[in-house]
């Protein structure tokens, strides 16, 4: 499902939800302030109640355990399609009708918005011809030679004086004035745009209809408080009732005048009724546990969500081959049991095997060599129809190495689904030949509880960010960095991070490139380990490691000054920005390869323009070659 639409989804459901509780639980008391503040509060929370998350809180506090979280489904359980790996379909792409919907929905907000500003130039027409009679206390009032009935907008009230005695003229003027003074135009435009983003939501328009009463209430008993007689009051209303001209004005007119005058005549609401509005929390707290993302325990909540898979391969002295490895559902974490399992040695099938209760598979072989005695693949395939396939492939006999392959939470877009798969490689110890299936399965169980720390921080990242790219360039997100990919780089207490070979936060890092492009960046694996996996440090530049030849005006005499090579002092150069045939060295980035004085053929001091050409900080900058000019990278024309 797009974003959009899920958005949408969950907005009609929050705007449904505020509109109900209204009608059912505030309407008939008479607190209309409190009423006004909840209606305009919570219709505007419902456009940002959707983006709140409160996986992390849950998990903090421990409330995916709790037997009340389990009855109570999120958005995504009740609508299943869109976790589901699609099955038998027909041949060719399926019908997808939300590109339709958006187009529906585009189309309707762009008519809602012409009909508003239609409106409005209506309003000003109205407003250009008129005469303005008074103007006290800020608030205008008004003349308008034509037939209409009585409104204010803004600070403005318009009436025809022909058309009411002086003492109506009075009980309206005060109707608007309360209306002007308490700013019930910023109410009228709310609901109008409120309908204009969702006029398919009947809810959004009952909601409109709830603040424009609300308001007239407010003004009626404003009215009577100021000792205007209530039936005469009433029987005004009764007389000046029509059709209104403006939707976003206040209408002296508004409709519902039955429901008006039970509300003037009701006894005011006792105080402590007051703790109805109190029930807003729980309804809000049901929104948020609705629509959160679904990774209860930091997994998904798919039944059918593909797996992640530890292997081990182990080669003991001769010709005999060990295959083994467990099976686990990416969603849950528990072993998938009587899985099969398509085993393949070269391109040829070989045979089906399962796994047990354990989700563990063994498979023992020999002979595994071609013709000329060269070992060949293997290759291990999903034949479970109710999980997506993975496979894994390789030559894995020489050096006992643990492989886990992770096809772990499924992301679901408007075009089929994607599969998140992910491999890690470990080293682990040597099994000796008489190795045996018990060895081998407490050896990956020993594992399993690592790589799965790793995938449910990796899933549950990926749950926050599911569509939007993350906004800094690294995310520190439990114990654990990510980078805009999604991928996680390393953990806090293992990862170190250097800016121009000064070490920093990650956050440095993500400040530094939100203005300046990244230039390049450097990763140093572990001294122990050259696993792909095992990278801690990650140094990043903010000026080009090699730039084009410069532009001859910047060859200048005063810009360039040549050294003697036997009197320059290195330990100097080093300190500083130097180019080492072409390529930028610096301490503690990159290759930092230093020049033996022995080897240097000539040295140059860039100074000037020239310098700033090559890092726009400096007003120096060292250029060293070694080699033959025509294998000087990008050598500069002198």
């Amino acid at each position: 499902m797009a974003p959009l639409i899920e958005y949408l989804i969950k907005l009609f459901i929050c705007l449904s939800s505020v509109s109900l509780f209204y009608h059912f639980i505030l309407r008939k008391h008479t607190f209309y302030n409190w009423n006004r503040c909840y209606l305009l509060i919570y219709s505007a929370l419902c456009f940002v109640v959707p983006f709140v998350d409160i996986n992390p809180v849950i998990q903090q506090t421990a409330l995916v355990e709790h037997v009340l979280t389990a009855p109570l489904p999120s958005l995504n359980q009740v609508m299943p399609e869109n976790i589901m790996p699609a099955r038998n379909l027909s041949i060719g792409s399926p019908f997808d009708p939300w590109p339709v919907v958006l187009t529906i929905i585009v189309s309707g907000i762009l008519f809602m918005t012409g009909r508003f500003f239609m409106q409005g130039m209506a309003y000003l027409k109205i407003r250009n011809r008129a005469r303005l009679i008074s103007c006290e206390d800020a608030v205008a009032i008004y003349h308008v030679d034509s037939g209409i009935f009585p409104f204010s907008f803004g600070n403005s009230v318009f009436i025809n004086p022909e058309l009411h005695t002086p003492e109506e003229l009075n009980k309206i003027i005060l109707h608007e004035f309360i209306h002007v003074k308490q700013k019930h135009s910023i109410d009228n435009i709310w609901c109008e745009v409120l309908c204009i983003l969702n006029w398919y939501n009947p809810f959004a328009w009952l909601l409109r209809y709830s603040i424009r009463q609300n308001l007239e209430y407010i003004a009626d008993r404003k009215v009577l408080e100021n000792g205007i007689n209530p039936k005469q009051y009433q029987y005004l209303l009764l007389k000046v009732t029509g059709v209104p001209e403006f939707r976003i004005a206040s209408q002296f007119n508004f409709s519902s005048l039955k429901q008006r005058i039970i509300m003037m005549n009701k006894v005011k609401t006792a105080r402590i009724h007051l703790i109805r509005f109190l029930f807003v929390l729980p309804m809000l707290l049901i929104l948020l546990f609705f629509f959160r993302t679904n990774i209860e325990t930091l997994s998904a909540v798919a039944p059918f969500a593909p797996k992640w898979t530890p292997e081990i391969t182990s080669a003991p002295a001769g010709k005999k081959r060990i295959f083994a490895g467990m099976i686990f559902d990416g969603a849950t974490g528990k072993p998938i049991h009587n899985s099969p399992l398509d085993l393949f040695i070269g391109e040829k099938f070989v045979k089906k095997i399962k796994t047990d209760q354990d989700g563990f598979y063994f498979w023992e072989g020999e002979n595994l060599t071609d013709a000329e005695g060269n070992l060949l693949s293997h290759a291990l395939y999903s034949a479970n129809t109710d999980y997506k396939d993975f496979g894994e492939s390789g030559y894995r006999f020489d050096g006992n190495a643990i492989t886990i392959k992770i096809a772990g939470v499924v992301f679901t877009g408007l075009k089929g689904t994607d599969t998140y798969v992910r491999s890690y490689s470990i080293k682990t110890k040597s099994f000796p030949a008489t190795a045996n299936h018990e060895d081998i399965k407490k050896e990956i169980q020993k594992q399993v509880k690592v790589f799965k720390r790793d995938y449910d921080l990796r899933a549950a990242f990926k749950q926050k960010f599911p569509y939007l790219i993350p906004e800094n360039m690294i995310t520190k997100f439990g114990n654990a960095y990510f980078d805009q990919k999604k991928e996680l780089i390393g953990y806090e207490d293992e990862t170190e991070f250097y800016l121009d070979a000064e070490k920093v936060t990650h956050q440095k890092i993500s400040d530094c490139f939100k203005k300046t492009p990244v230039e390049a960046f450097y990763m140093e694996r572990n001294a122990s380990d050259d696993d792909e996996e095992n990278i801690t440090k990650f140094s990043y530049f903010t000026f080009p490691v090699s730039r084009a030849s410069p532009p001859k005006e910047l060859l200048l005499k005063q810009n360039i000054e040549w050294k003697n090579v036997s009197n320059t002092d290195l330990s100097r150069v080093e300190k500083e920005a130097y180019f080492l045939d072409g390529f930028r060295q610096t301490k503690g980035i990159g290759s930092n390869m230093k020049p033996v004085k022995e080897e240097i053929k000539k040295i140059a001091l860039f100074k000037g323009d020239l310098a700033r050409y090559y890092d726009k900080s400096r007003d120096k900058v060292w250029w060293i070659e070694t080699r033959p000019q025509e294998e000087v990278f990008e050598r500069p024309l002198f």
